[in-house]
């Protein structure tokens, strides 16, 4: 069954303000963040040639600039699941819980289920990374505003085996400008 079949048809309104699925080939296709457009230009350099990086092809001091805010996820099953093998501090905090070891479809409450979960299905669906703004209109505050990234990554260069989320919570870069400088 296709992973499309998955990814259900309601959306509850506002609740993602930007959503694209991004081109990585294409030299046009960027991320309107400039934090994220940074980790997209990353992961496009890290592929090698082939169509995806592997996790491996990332040091920690590649992705130190968004280390607080990366929670790295393994997919597992058919229809896929994703098991959070790293969930960020920064976004512990904003949870209030860490997710490490937990599934994504298991943390997120049932309401907001299909708009938390549908960038990973649609990565996986599409193989491409997905971008999307989230609302603070529907969504609860550790959700929201934010902007999101969701990277594939395998091993083999193929077949995604991973994925890279970082996540930017609006209201922290508001509060703290030093916080969106990532050097």
């Amino acid at each position: 069954m296709p992973v499309h079949a998955f990814l259900g048809t309601a959306t509850p309104a506002n609740t993602a303000l930007d959503y694209r699925l991004l081109t990585p080939g294409d030299a046009t296709s960027w991320v309107p963040n400039p934090l994220l457009d940074r980790l997209f230009d990353l992961w496009r350099a890290r592929r090698g040639g082939k169509t995806l990086p592997a996790r491996s092809a990332f040091s920690i001091d590649d992705l130190k600039p968004w280390l607080g805010r990366i929670a790295v996820a393994e997919l597992e099953g058919w229809p896929p699941r994703f098991r959070f093998v790293l969930h960020g501090m920064q976004l512990v905090e904003n949870m209030g819980e860490d997710w490490t070891g937990r599934y994504l479809d298991e943390v997120v409450p049932p309401a907001i289920r299909d708009v938390i979960m549908r960038p990973y299905l649609d990565c996986v669906a599409h193989c491409v990374p997905v971008f999307d703004t989230l609302s603070d209109d529907t969504l609860p505050r550790a959700f929201a505003p934010a902007d999101r990234l969701v990277l594939p990554c395998a091993e083999d260069g193929t077949h995604i085996d991973r994925t890279f989320t970082c996540v930017l919570l609006n209201r922290q870069l508001k509060t703290n400008p030093a916080a969106a400088v990532a050097d």
